[in-house]
């Protein structure tokens, strides 16, 4: 070792910091190239503050090698009425999103909700309220969801009412949650105006164990 760094100075100044430079070895703490550019992307890009980037880039990692992805992925949520705060609130909870892929999962997902009724501002709402939907299969999850709900609300408004107050309903699967209860609640006589009242006054009695469905009667 002393041999090396005698040796070493005998080199010109620029020359000798190249070598001691390229002796010492990396920290095990610097950040790799994936690591900062998702810190980057998030604060620039996305709008997150400093400390929710690192925070979130513990957790998920942007491939520097394709940046193109995520940045399209913001126009097209900025292209479905996404503002600035929308798009970092979603970031913020869902980063996953920015890695999703547009042409088969996010885009035909949006138009769809886009056709059920859930245009302009009220997609960017129905997404931040229920981030799940993100995940969630649209031809074997939302649509038939959306599909069962309309069985027993009998007109747009009230399917649009029902779900903006309680937009958890499009990331659950109705066919199983809702039947078992919707069922029970048949199988007493009870009317399907009263399971459209339940549906838009206390839309969590899906949730309840078939056993526990019960109607008070007069």
């Amino acid at each position: 070792m002393a041999n090396h760094l005698v040796r070493n100075m005998m080199f010109p100044p620029h020359i000798r910091l190249r070598f001691l430079h390229s002796s010492v070895p990396p920290s095990p703490t610097t950040p790799t190239s994936s690591s900062s550019f998702t810190v980057d992307f998030l604060v620039n890009s996305c709008g997150l503050s400093l400390e929710s980037a690192l925070s979130v880039s513990n957790k998920f990692q942007l491939n520097h090698k394709t940046p193109q992805k995520p940045q399209s992925v913001l126009q097209l949520l900025k292209s479905h009425h996404f503002s600035d705060t929308h798009v970092a609130q979603l970031i913020a909870k869902r980063p996953q999103v920015l890695n999703c892929r547009i042409h088969d999962n996010l885009k035909p997902k949006f138009e769809y909700l886009v056709e059920i009724g859930f245009e302009g501002e009220l997609l960017p709402h129905i997404i931040l309220s229920n981030s799940e939907i993100i995940g969630k299969s649209l031809g074997s999850g939302i649509k038939p969801s959306v599909q069962f709900l309309r069985l027993f609300l009998d007109s747009d408004e009230k399917f649009l009412m029902v779900v903006k107050r309680s937009p958890w309903l499009l990331g659950r699967n109705m066919k199983i949650l809702l039947k078992r209860n919707v069922d029970v609640l048949m199988k007493e006589g009870v009317p399907a105006h009263v399971v459209d009242k339940l549906l838009i006054l206390h839309p969590r009695f899906i949730h309840l164990n078939p056993g526990l469905v019960w109607i008070e009667r007069n």
